[in-house]
């Protein structure tokens, strides 16, 4: 298959989600250009225009299926009507622990950045916060 016929598939199937979701995730991972400093940039588009919320973006390099899976968990909680603001703790999203939320310029456009413990429950306000997960309140380049 074409690169340019892999894109167009990519889109449509976007389209389509966004059209019976609402929302959309993107999961954007560096390149050898060394874009992100070694972190990704995961995030969705469609909540603010179809439910009056801040997209979220998370910049951790794991797997698409994890970042998809909690997306998912926030999107539903969204639309059931729960509101998510920065500064505060946040819990049944992943197990174990509390996470929160800093506000974000990406792309031009703020979001909400998902701000994940590491295994210990520590975070980047944590001076033992391990890496990568000590590097979560680090601006990204727009692309």
């Amino acid at each position: 298959m074409k690169k340019e016929d892999y894109i167009a598939q990519i889109l449509l199937k976007g389209e389509a989600k966004l059209k019976n979701n609402g929302w959309l995730s993107h999961h954007v991972f560096e390149t050898e250009l060394r874009e992100f400093n070694g972190l990704a940039n995961s995030h969705t588009h469609g909540l603010e225009e179809n439910f009056g919320h801040l997209d979220f973006q998370m910049v951790l390099p794991i797997n698409p299926s994890i970042t998809e899976s909690i997306f998912t968990i926030l999107a539903e909680r969204v639309k059931a009507g729960e509101v998510f603001e920065e500064g505060k703790e946040y819990y049944e999203i992943i197990t174990n622990f509390p996470v929160h939320f800093k506000e974000f310029s990406s792309d031009s456009r703020k979001v909400l950045r998902l701000i994940l413990p590491d295994e210990n429950g520590k975070t980047p306000k944590d001076s033992d916060c391990k890496e990568p997960y000590n590097r979560q309140y680090e601006q990204l380049k727009d692309i």
